[in-house]
Order: C-alpha cells, then sequence, then structure tokens
C-alpha cells in the first residue's frame, strides 16, 4: 500500500541520513517511520529513532525513546534492538545527561533480567556490579535405564576407542534422536564423556526448553571446555586465553566437529580452505586436504593461529579480531577508522553489517559466560586465561569508559 510505501521511504532516508551522520534528521525520517503499518520496521525505527539521538547528544530524548523501544520489545530478547538492548542504553543515555541514580535502576534491570547476556556484561563493567552467578547442578540420574540405549552407548565407545570417531558420532546422533526425553537427559553426559559437545549442547537445549532440564544442569553442555588439552596447549603457544577460543569456537560451529557453512567454512573454527592453505604454510604444515578441517587438531590449530594473527595485526583488541574473523580485516579497518573516537560498547552498535554486530555480542558473552563458569568471581584469576574475566569487553577501539563509582552506579 501507499502507506507502506512511505513507511519503507522514511526508513531509507534515515539510514542515509545516519550515515551522513545527519543524526538529527535522521531521527525525525525515523520518527515517521515508526508510526507505519508494518510493526516489525516500526519496532526497529523506533529503536534507530533512540540511536540517532544518543549519537547527536540529546540524551534526555535518546532515553524516552529508548524507554519506548523496551516496552515494545518486552519478551524480545535480541541482541541487536531487543528488551535488554534498550534497558541498557536507556541506562547509558540516562547516565550520559547525569542522572546516575535513575540510570543505576536499569543498569540493575539489565543484570537481573538476563545476568547471563552480553548487556548485563556491560552494566557490569559500567557499575561495579555483579550479575547473580550461574549455579551449576549435576544431573540426578545420569546413567540410561533402556537395554538397547545402553548397547548402543557401548558400541559409540568401542568406535570411539578404535578411533572411528565419525561412526561414533553417527551411532551417538541416531541414539539421541530415537531416544525419549528422560533416557535423552541420561545420555547428556555420555555424550559429553565421548568428546561430543555438539551434540550434546543441541540435545541439552531442546531437552532445557521442554522443561526436563533445570538451569543449573544446562550450562556445562552450553559451555563446555570441548578438546581442552588441545585448545589450552595450543591458545598458550600462541599467546591467547584458552576460554576466548572457546568462545569463538561456541559461536563459529557450536562444537560440531563437521560444521559447513553455506560460504563453505569448515569445522570447529569455520575456515575456508584457502585460509587454512595459507595459515598451515605460514605454520610450515602440509597444506590441508578439505576433509582435513573435519580433523579437531588441525582446525583448531588453524583457527587459533588465525586469531593470533589477528591480535598482532590489531592490537589484540578483541573486538576488532572478531569484527575481522566474521566479516574480513578490510571491513574491520574500516570500522575502525569511521568509528574509533567511540567507546567499545558504542563502538560494536555502529558496526554497519548485523551479522557482524550480532556475532560480535555473542562471541563476547560467550567468553564472559566461560570465565564465569570456570574462573569464579569477575575479577578471580584463572588457571586457563591469562586475564582476569572482568576485561572481557575491552577494546582499543574508543575511548576508556568513563570511571562509574560503585555507590552512585553500583537469554
Amino acid at each position: 500500500s501507499g502507506i507502506a510505501e512511505e513507511q519503507r521511504a522514511h526508513f531509507a532516508i534515515g539510514r542515509i541520513r545516519e550515515a551522513a551522520r545527519q543524526y538529527n534528521a535522521a531521527a525525525s525520517e525515523y520518527r515517521k517511520a515508526a508510526r507505519g503499518p508494518d510493526v516489525r520496521l516500526a519496532h526497529e525505527s523506533g529503536w534507530r529513532a533512540a540511536w540517532v539521538s544518543y549519537l547527536a547528544g540529546n540524551y534526555e530524548g535518546a532515553a524516552w525513546a529508548f524507554g519506548k523501544a523496551a516496552v515494545a520489545a518486552a519478551g524480545d530478547h535480541r541482541l541487536d534492538g531487543g528488551h535488554e538492548a534498550a534497558l541498557y542504553w536507556r541506562a547509558r543515555s540516562l547516565e550520559k545527561a547525569g542522572k546516575k541514580e535513575k540510570a543505576l535502576t536499569y543498569y540493575r534491570s539489565v543484570l537481573s533480567e538476563s545476568p547471563d547476556g552480553y548487556y548485563a556484561m556491560l552494566a557490569e563493567r559500567r557499575t561495579g556490579l555483579e550479575a547473580p552467578p550461574p549455579v551449576l547442578e549435576a544431573l540426578d540420574d545420569p546413567v540410561p535405564a533402556d537395554p538397547g540405549l545402553r548397547r548402543a552407548l557401548l558400541r559409540a565407545r568401542e568406535l570411539n576407542r578404535a578411533r572411528l570417531r565419525e561412526f561414533a558420532r553417527r551411532e551417538m546422533a541416531a541414539t539421541v534422536a530415537a531416544a525419549a526425553p528422560a533416557e535423552r537427559r541420561a545420555l547428556l553426559p555420555e555424550l559429553a564423556a565421548l568428546g561430543l559437545h555438539g551434540l550434546a549442547l543441541r540435545a541439552a537445549l531442546e531437552l532445557y526448553r521442554a522443561g526436563i532440564l533445570k538451569e543449573g544442569e544446562l550450562y556445562s553442555f552450553l559451555y563446555p571446555e570441548a578438546h581442552r588439552k588441545a585448545v589450552g596447549r595450543i591458545a598458550r603457544q600462541h599467546g591467547l586465553d584458552p576460554y576466548f577460543v572457546y568462545a569463538v569456537m561456541r559461536q563459529e560451529s557450536a562444537f560440531d566437529e563437521r560444521a559447513v557453512s553455506s560460504a563453505e567454512a569448515h569445522g570447529l573454527m569455520q575456515l575456508l580452505e584457502p585460509t587454512a592453505r595459507r595459515l598451515a604454510q605460514t605454520l610450515g604444515m602440509d597444506a590441508p586436504e578439505r576433509t582435513d578441517l573435519f580433523v579437531p587438531e588441525l582446525n583448531i590449530r588453524l583457527g587459533v593461529a588465525y586469531l593470533a594473527e589477528l591480535a598482532r595485526r590489531f592490537g589484540n583488541d578483541k573486538i576488532l579480531m572478531l569484527a575481522a574473523y566474521n566479516a574480513g580485516e578490510r571491513a574491520a579497518q574500516r570500522w575502525r577508522d569511521r568509528y574509533e573516537t567511540h567507546e567499545p560498547d558504542e563502538f560494536i552498535e555502529m558496526i554497519s553489517y548485523r551479522e557482524t554486530r550480532n556475532y560480535i555480542k555473542k562471541v563476547l558473552r560467550n567468553y564472559r559466560n566461560y570465565r564465569r563458569l570456570y574462573c569464579g568471581n569477575r575479577t578471580s584469576s584463572c588457571e586457563s586465561g591469562q586475564e582476569p574475566a572482568g576485561q572481557v569487553a575491552e577494546g582499543t577501539v574508543g575511548h576508556a569508559h568513563d570511571d562509574v563509582p560503585a555507590p552512585q552506579l553500583s537469554r
């Protein structure tokens, strides 16, 4: 209809004005688009109106608009424009406007509503508060009762011992698919013990969503120390925190050793064949064949080498490293050149590729959650890592975060 076309036109003009840094003009266009009939576009327009108001320095107006966006996004937990994002940026806007006590209220809401999330990590850094820690619970009945399942499990163990890993994976995938929910729950520790962390992660999520697995029982399957010895050894050789490697691996492949993306990226660290061959040459290794990239240790070795290469290029700035790993080094450099005066949390929101914005947020969330689970509190040292967990989101792309004293701003 004509009204819908008008809405899309206002949104498109808003994007053009925003790209030209004409933020007040962009906000005007977005507000017009927010009144249109397409609900999803209206929501995104409302979010962008708030965001460009923030960039224009209209912090009180931005706080009001983010509040409206938070209400519109209730129940929406997307990292890009969802409820927690709107709450966090409402708090940031109020903080910028000098209303620190009011800002603290919304930071606390972020920490309580989504304690494991990306925006909770940012709220912790701004306030000095900590989100409620995850509580790990062991499964109370980890032995499958069904004789058929026990036989399948024995076959998988034998195949694994014989180094027929792919056959063991297929055996367990078929077993999990055929098992009743209670039996599937009992198989989770066995999947982890066999190193089939991708299968365990997917099965655990399904059981949790069905109400069969408690939240505390879920964590160790969501954030496993997959291929622990190889990751620890190779990461340290390159001066990287193993938990950062896990955070990337989790987002790239969900620990599926056989994963192949639509872009033909392969294995745990989702490597393209040309990149893998170049990295192998750099390391003095034989050029890998496509099937070699499904071998966990080789894939980890090459993926970690690439992360180390990006760390050297971008000064160990994790935000830029992740931007480059996902979207390429040229894109990362372009964003740095354009937005380097912004603070790190702002910088991420300004990346022009939605996929890359969300990728960075998810990997940083993963990294924080790994360190919370395996390193204790945020400022503790950690045997496997090399830096305190409180440094998760720090980057050199922007200005240092404002120091916010704790008493003022204490899924």
